[in-house]
């Protein structure tokens, strides 16, 4: 009869072998997570597989507990790297796969990090290696917890999407072709607002990708954007829901375009009908529970120009 240990052990063997398969299988759904968490967790899955790859090391491999605890570092390090190489240049030639440097740092901490357990007895000893490992790992985590505490702060503000309030709002933008920061320069409500400055490609954006897609039960879209320039500004706004991403394609008729005249030296506030939105695409509607992009961006413009957007709410 199996010992508890033994079930345990194979236990590790299978969620090991799954997560190595689980790394090389073709990536299916490109479209966007809502909650930001999800697209950085991998990380903390390269480290548990490797974590649990480190056990297996130690528990079948002979004589490896009997060497040097230098020796075991080293080999263990190697073997990882050995292995990140060949799963992240595997990974190069997998449909919905790219080969991440990130990806091949957290297997080695996720590595060590098991030694460092190992020997969390003797503080004093492998004090480099603790030290090292967790700094590693906090370096790698971060993003992941970044991105979960501010999906936890997205989902209690809703139907706020964003006032740039709290720490990490603008994480939920994507640069596109345009840059931004928060800033306390201009601020329509509070004391801070969302700094973005556009080039002079023939469309310079950025968007809003990471927040609640659901908008359905509401009426109104509304946002301000401050203009500093002493001229008006022609802000070109998109939005598109999880279908049309999905599509590939990208068709201009397929979602919500508009442009806006932003007067100079104020606020200028926007505030669109759901329904227009909902009603944009020709051939279809929106499907106002699945909205994933809103993006911001301007055309031709002979020179940098920058914008401040605040108070993004449905209403």
């Amino acid at each position: 009869m199996a010992t508890a240990k033994t079930i345990f052990n194979h236990a590790c063997i299978l969620l090991f072998a799954a997560g190595i398969i689980g790394m090389l299988i073709p990536a299916r759904d490109t479209s966007p997570h809502e909650l930001r968490w999800m697209a950085e967790i991998s990380i903390a899955g390269h480290m548990m597989v490797f974590f649990l790859g480190a056990y297996l090391v130690y528990t079948y491999v002979p004589g490896f507990s009997a060497r040097s605890l230098p020796g075991q570092i080293l080999l263990l390090a190697a073997a990882a790297l050995a292995a990140s190489i060949l799963i992240e240049g595997l990974q190069s030639l997998i449909p919905g796969r790219y080969a991440s440097m990130d990806d091949g740092l957290a297997n080695i901490a996720g590595a060590m990090a098991f030694v460092s357990v190992k020997n969390r007895r003797n503080l004093a000893k492998p004090f480099l290696l603790h030290i090292a490992t967790a700094a590693l790992a906090a370096m790698l985590l971060w993003p992941f917890f970044r991105a979960a505490a501010d999906d936890l702060i997205a989902c209690t503000q809703f139907p706020l999407l964003a006032d740039f309030e709290t720490p990490f709002e603008a994480s939920r933008f994507i640069r596109g072709t345009g840059r931004f920061s928060v800033s306390d320069e201009h601020a329509y409500s509070g004391g801070r607002s969302l700094r973005a400055t556009f080039g002079t490609q023939p469309y310079s954006g950025i968007a809003l990708e990471y927040m609640p897609r659901n908008w359905r039960g509401y009426n109104h879209l509304h946002f301000a954007v401050y203009n500093p320039q002493k001229m008006p500004i022609t802000l070109h706004l998109r939005i598109h829901d999880i279908p049309h991403a999905k599509s590939g394609r990208m068709i201009y008729a397929d979602r919500f375009n508009r442009t806006y005249s932003l007067a100079p030296g104020e606020w200028n506030v926007i505030v669109i009908p759901l329904s227009a939105i909902k009603n944009a695409p020709q051939t279809r509607r929106m499907n106002m529970g699945k909205i994933t992009n809103m993006g911001f961006f301007v055309a031709h413009e002979p020179s940098p120009v920058t914008l401040f957007i605040d108070d993004i709410r449905l209403k």
